[in-house]
């Protein structure tokens, strides 16, 4: 039983770190509804300068006017730190990201990414997102 629970939780990480890898990717596309399409419907999407963004389709309006201006030469490279079970179909994904400014690459903006994600239909979709960038004090 210990080895069957053990191979599903690899699969169900293996298919939430293609998620983060869809979002890294829909992020360096700049496209708004790929990227929401990877929430929840009724998502809370928090963002780094504190914004609370409810909903897949405001996330998308709203990433797609920052794609088109001042997140037109930013890239992500995330990279998950941990995969957190809450339960079977609930898991806290915390990622360590990286924005790099193509202008520029020795620029970047360092920060944690923290996802809730549930299993939704045999499918996991986010439903809560939080980038909080590092700041010096």
């Amino acid at each position: 039983m210990a080895e069957k629970t053990l191979k599903m939780v690899t699969e169900e990480e293996a298919i939430i770190r293609t998620h983060v890898e869809n979002i890294e990717t829909a992020w360096n596309n700049k496209n708004g509804k790929e990227f929401s399409d990877l929430f929840e419907e009724n998502a809370d999407f928090i963002t780094a300068n504190g914004l609370h963004i409810k909903g897949r389709e405001a996330n998308a309006q709203s990433l797609q006017k920052l794609f088109d201006t001042s997140y037109k030469d930013v890239d992500w490279n995330l990279t998950v730190e941990q995969i957190r079970f809450l339960r079977p179909d609930v898991a806290t994904v915390h990622i360590r990201a990286e924005s790099v400014l193509l202008k520029d690459p020795s620029k970047t903006i360092n920060g944690h990414m923290q996802l809730v994600m549930k299993k939704n239909n045999s499918k996991w979709d986010i439903t809560v997102y939080q980038f909080t960038p590092f700041r010096k004090i």
